[in-house]
This record gives C-alpha cells, sequence and structure tokens, in this order.
C-alpha cells in the first residue's frame, strides 16, 4: 500500500501487485536457480562439516595440535571473507567451485569452535569412570565424548547453515554464472 501511496517507482520497489504475478510466470527460471543455489550451500555446508567436527575433536583433545594450530584458526575468522571472494573467482574462475569456496569458509569457523567446546566441556570425571569400567578409546568417544559434544556441534551447525546459505548468494553476486544471486 505504501509503494502505491508514494509512488515508489518500479526500479526501486515494485508492488506486489506486479512482484507476485512474476513469481508464477518466472517459476521456471527460479526453481533452476534455487537448485543451483541449494548445490552451492549444500556442497559447502557438508565440506565444512566433514573437516570442522574432526578437527575440533583433534584440537580438543591433543594440547600440541591444539597450540600449534588454533592460533591460524582464528587468525583465518579475522580476515573479512567477502573481502576475499574476488581472489577466488580469480583462483578458481566464474562458477560454482568459488561460491563453494566461500561457503566452506564461512561455515568453518562455527562448527569448528563449537566442535572444540563441545569436546572440551566434558566432566572428567566421567572419563575417570569409563576407564576404571574398561571401556576402549572407542567406546569413550562413541558413548561419552560425542554424546556430550553433540548439542555444541549442532549448535554450531546451525549458525554455519545460515551462513553457508548467505554466503552463496554473495557469492553469486561477485563471481558466478548461475543461482539466486
Amino acid at each position: 500500500a505504501w509503494v502505491v501511496a508514494l509512488r515508489v517507482p518500479l526500479y526501486i520497489m515494485a508492488p506486489p501487485s506486479k512482484f507476485l504475478p512474476e513469481l508464477v510466470t518466472s517459476r521456471a527460471m527460479l526453481w533452476s536457480a534455487t537448485t543451483v543455489t541449494g548445490q552451492e550451500v549444500l556442497y559447502g555446508f557438508l565440506i565444512a562439516t566433514a573437516i570442522s567436527v574432526p578437527l575440533g575433536f583433534v584440537l580438543a583433545t591433543v594440547p600440541i595440535v591444539r597450540d600449534a594450530f588454533y592460533p591460524l584458526v582464528v587468525f583465518f575468522q579475522v580476515i573479512p571473507k567477502i573481502a576475499i571472494a574476488p581472489l577466488f573467482v580469480v583462483w578458481f574462475g566464474i562458477g560454482k567451485i568459488p561460491v563453494t569456496v566461500l561457503t566452506f569458509t564461512l561455515c568453518f569457523f562455527p562448527i569448528v569452535v563449537d566442535s572444540i567446546t563441545g569436546f572440551t566441556e566434558l566432566d572428567p570425571r566421567l572419563l575417570y569412570l569409563t576407564q576404571s569400567m574398561g571401556a576402549s578409546r572407542w567406546q569413550t568417544f562413541r558413548y561419552i565424548r560425542l554424546q556430550s559434544a553433540l548439542p555444541y556441534i549442532f549448535s554450531g551447525l546451525k549458525v554455519g547453515i545460515v551462513l553457508a546459505t548467505t554466503s552463496a548468494i554473495v557469492g553469486e553476486f561477485i563471481g558466478s554464472n548461475g543461482g539466486l544471486g
């Protein structure tokens, strides 16, 4: 109503009477763009998850590795990813690969940090109890460490999927020939 009442130009904001019919007539194009963006989100998010959770476990349980690599993880988080997105286009070309790499880089940090937190926020008495009962390392990981870390990991995944979607669309603005961006 405000768009019509204030006579806002179409190039600034279209009224719903012009926008909604276009959704119906362009649904095939929108669907194909949505599938491209969805693939980039899914690939970047899954790769980030597959690397971040095991890395979070290693960083949480091996102090030497944590001391060596955690400062690097934090350093790479400080770098603005959207600002280096044009470099990804230069390195990987235009298409799905730079957008997927950008999606990965934005998802990586929250997932790895929450994984580290989940694996370290474990009551040491539980570990002593499992050792005294003769549990193997695999059993301790499967039944104690992973179970206690899952809420933290899912919290990181929740943040990561939002960042994945946002970064895929922004990455498509910068250098892609398909998708919603």
